[in-house]
């Protein structure tokens, strides 16, 4: 019922915002602030502010189909609309049409992101790691997320029971992306808690130690260096209690 009065009330607002303005860039501000007004308001009066958002959002989609970076920032705020509406199948089909934005390599990975996440927590495995393994064969340029998309692939075989697989996925993470020092250090943190779990003391302790060296060398200097020392810690001691047999780390 709710759907359908969202749908009914997006008609409404629609004439509004047909009138709004003529540049991509600032029709795309005026839906996100649309956005943020709807979020400080409650009951009836949100869900229609929500849904002057939605059809502000697919103004700016239907208008400016050339202009692709906003276009992708549009369906993506759509899915995530959707998503917080309880409309899964809309947030799904936004997502995937941003994804296909291929040439927005930002918009897509996000959007392949917030897909993964929906289908993990739906249980729908196989479509959360389809699009996982999408970010990573396809969009490596884009290191943050694809690092990301590694950490939550990683986690799904993890919970899946599948510890080869999350071994090697880790593995991918740090030789790729060793130099993000909070995704390599969250990759070992895992992958030497991967080999403790199965009762791995020895190979948990090689692969930290020849890690940790790299890390070390890698962020040397200010910040950064005593970051990685205080996390190697805590790394090391947990390593030094499971799997005290291992000697000097």
């Amino acid at each position: 019922m709710a759907k359908i009065l969202l749908m009914l009330l997006a008609l409404v607002a629609l004439p509004n915002v047909a009138l709004g303005q003529s540049h991509p860039n600032a029709a795309l501000d005026v839906a996100l602030k649309r956005i943020e007004l709807a979020k400080r308001k409650f009951g009836h009066e949100q869900l229609n502010a929500f849904a002057e958002a939605l059809a502000a959002l697919d103004d700016v989609v239907a208008r400016f189909p050339s202009a692709r970076s906003v276009k992708s920032r549009a369906l993506l705020e759509k899915g995530r609309l959707m998503r917080k509406l309880g409309d899964h199948s809309g947030a799904e089909a936004a997502w995937q049409s941003a994804a296909e934005i291929v040439t927005e390599a930002r918009g897509a990975t996000d959007a392949l992101l917030e897909l993964a996440s929906m289908h993990r927590r739906n249980r729908k495995v196989l479509e959360a790691q389809n699009a996982l393994e999408t970010i990573i064969g396809k969009f490596a340029s884009e290191s943050r997320n694809h690092a990301e998309a590694l950490l939550r692939l990683a986690s799904l075989h993890r919970s899946e029971k599948r510890p080869d697989a999350c071994e090697a996925t880790l593995m991918k993470c740090l030789a790729e992306h060793l130099d993000l020092r909070t995704v390599a250090l969250d990759a070992l943190d895992r992958l030497v808690a991967l080999k403790l779990d199965q009762g791995q003391g020895v190979e948990a302790a090689n692969v930290f130690r020849r890690i940790a060296e790299e890390l070390k060398l890698r962020f040397r200097e200010g910040r950064d260096a005593s970051r990685v020392a205080l996390q190697l810690d805590l790394i090391r001691v947990r390593l030094k209690s499971l799997a005290p047999s291992e000697g000097r780390l």
